[in-house]
């Protein structure tokens, strides 16, 4: 018969066995996704994009004579991917975007979710 002590200490070790098991797959997930990829769909912009395996990310836009670039951190959880900015370094100073959510279809693009036509590839 079970007492109350080890059912308490089976559903600690499967909590446990889960947690360590969902971390381990968030972790291929990221590894997956990192990498370099090159924005496509947008004329006349290029724009790149690289998913570092320790969780930061650089991106740099340009069109014409506009050039953006900025810098963060990054997370996948699923097929979502978001990029979170770091903090500007001075207060007149202005990141080009704070959050960017992008969503993976089954080619492995990445697809902005606020512009339907434009999407990244891994190079």
């Amino acid at each position: 018969m079970m007492t109350i002590k080890m059912r308490s200490c089976l559903i600690a070790t499967v909590f446990l066995m889960i947690s360590a098991s969902q971390t381990a797959l968030a972790g291929k997930t990221e590894e997956a996704f990192a990498g370099r990829y090159v924005l496509r769909g947008v004329p006349q912009a290029h724009s790149d994009l690289m998913l570092h395996p320790d969780g930061r990310f650089q991106w740099d836009l340009s069109y014409g004579p506009y050039h953006r670039s900025n810098m963060g951190d990054w997370h996948a959880e699923g097929q979502s991917i978001t990029l979170d900015s770091d903090p500007a370094d001075t207060p007149d100073e202005q990141t080009p975007f704070d959050t960017i959510n992008l969503s993976a279809d089954s080619t492995g693009a990445l697809h902005i979710k606020e512009f339907p036509q434009a999407a990244y590839y891994k190079k």
